[in-house]
């Protein structure tokens, strides 16, 4: 369920980042100036593991683009920091109930 959120919110940033590339001739720029959703699937993945390489930018004038990365910033910073550990305690969290309450007599 987490890995299926993760990769729906990097693709689907990837989706606006591919359009507004090729049709509103905004967005994401590197050294090639068509890209391709691949391009943008990389571009999103590395912004949302805040790795950012560089070779692939939000062009100087896309206030658009510009917003669209603090906002994909801001969604990552929060399903890696609250979702995940959510999930974890979740998942986790039943198994050593299991393990103190078994335990309760030592």
């Amino acid at each position: 369920m987490y890995l299926s959120l993760l990769f729906s919110v990097i693709d689907s940033f990837a989706l606006l980042y591919t359009h507004l590339s090729n049709i509103f001739n905004e967005g994401i720029i590197g050294e090639d100036e068509i890209f391709s959703h691949l391009d943008a699937l990389y571009f999103s993945t590395t912004t949302f593991f805040t790795i950012g390489f560089g070779d692939i930018r939000p062009s100087e004038y896309s206030e658009i683009t510009k917003r669209l990365v603090i906002i994909q910033a801001i969604i990552s910073h929060i399903i890696t920091t609250v979702l995940w550990p959510v999930a974890i305690i979740f998942v986790f969290g039943k198994s050593t109930k299991k393990i103190f309450s078994k335990n309760k007599d030592i």
